[in-house]
């Protein structure tokens, strides 16, 4: 599914896809990597999204493609950044935001990668009810203050 060329102006062109709120869709997402963003950047509904992926299996694979484009750049303007404040050592942004965003965008920078890791095997689960308790008995009645 090698199918896009880059244009003159950097944009991708997306082999056919011929709808051309979808090619904006599509190059917005592949320069910030976040599905949002790309809709207000491109002017396009979050609902058409949905409907496009749903009819379209060309535009879900592109989608897919330029999402991975859109982090790998993302990912690379943070790592710029981390450097560019390593060396400056300026204090404008959070450390520990970019870190986070990082590890959000790439699981390599995560520091327990295998927490998915799927154990095989019996679970045995035993519950304890306890008996039913009885109500306790209603308490008789006071006579009327008025028949003493």
């Amino acid at each position: 599914m090698n199918n896009e060329v880059v244009s003159s102006n950097n944009e991708i062109e997306w082999q056919g896809l011929a709808y051309y709120k979808k090619r904006a869709y599509l190059n917005a997402l592949a320069k910030c990597g976040n599905s949002h963003k790309a809709c207000k950047l491109s002017g396009v509904g979050y609902r058409s999204i949905f409907r496009w992926r749903k009819q379209d299996e060309l535009f879900a694979g592109y989608e897919q493609k330029a999402k991975a484009i859109g982090i790998e750049v993302y990912k690379d303007e943070l790592e710029c950044l981390l450097e560019e404040r390593i060396r400056d050592d300026t204090r404008k942004t959070s450390d520990i935001l970019l870190m986070f965003k990082l590890k959000q965008l790439d699981p390599s920078y995560r520091d327990n990668v295998h927490r998915n890791e799927q154990q095989v095997g019996e679970i045995k689960v035993t519950l304890h009810i306890p008996p039913r308790i009885p109500r306790p008995p209603e308490p008789p009645l006071l006579p009327e203050v008025g028949n003493l």
